[in-house]
């Protein structure tokens, strides 16, 4: 192959838990299967740098002292252990648009429950897809988001290496081949994230004939329960 693309993909477990104070049990049941807190534990990080960052643009208008007041708050709750180092990535910022867009469709789902639990006590009839299904439909947004699944077609497994495994895909829109390599990334070490984006930085500026060099990078979530077959290889 004449070029290769890195994939850097974010896996997700099986595990899941919802606060049991919720009063409704359906809310209870439809945010279960939203799988929202089964992540790892730094994916909840990102949901709560999410939070402060809205928190921030509410009391900042200036984007600079949103950024300021962002940071001084994290690097507090880092000093008290609530929260990991993942909030200084920069590489992360698509991740954290990702899920914000996430949690307010499911901050909007919730509030449709409370609507319909008020037209309900009002004898009125209720309108639109049950609150189940629009859980569901916000689970399956948060994984249909692929680049890669959108601009290459898997062919081949070729080897492992370097964090993950590379594969033969061809790209849709140029019709060429290239080798893309898959990192699955958990974020319950920091450390070991930033030393796999290391690799894609430094191989990046690399420029050797013996080297074949990376000429695309991005993140993307991942449902290991939905693995395509090539990718179990």
């Amino acid at each position: 192959m004449a070029t290769m693309n890195n994939l850097d993909t974010v896996e997700f477990d099986d595990e899941s838990s919802v606060d049991d104070d919720l009063s409704d049990r359906k809310l209870r049941t439809c945010l279960t299967n939203l799988n929202i807190n089964n992540i790892q534990c730094s994916s909840a990080d990102i949901l709560l740098e999410c939070l402060i960052h809205q928190i921030c643009r509410y009391v900042e208008s200036d984007p600079t002292r949103q950024k300021q007041l962002f940071i001084v708050i994290c690097d507090k709750l880092h000093e008290l252990r609530l929260l990991g180092k993942s909030y200084r990535l920069d590489e992360l910022q698509n991740l954290r648009e990702r899920y914000m867009t996430i949690l307010q469709n499911l901050i909007l789902a919730a509030k449709c429950l409370v609507d319909n639990v008020d037209r309900s006590s009002g004898d009125q009839e209720e309108t639109g897809p049950p609150l189940d299904v629009r859980i569901e439909n916000l689970r399956s947004k948060l994984f249909d988001w692929s680049r890669y699944a959108h601009e290459f077609r898997e062919m081949d497994f070729i080897a492992r290496g370097g964090f993950g495994q590379v594969f033969r895909a061809h790209n849709i829109l140029d019709d060429c081949d290239y080798a893309v390599k898959k990192i699955c990334l958990k974020y319950q070490n920091v450390d070991t994230f930033v030393q796999s984006l290391r690799e894609v930085q430094t191989l990046a500026r690399l420029n050797h004939p013996n080297i074949v060099t990376y000429k695309a990078a991005w993140l993307e979530p991942f449902d290991s329960r939905k693995q395509h077959p090539l990718t179990q290889k």
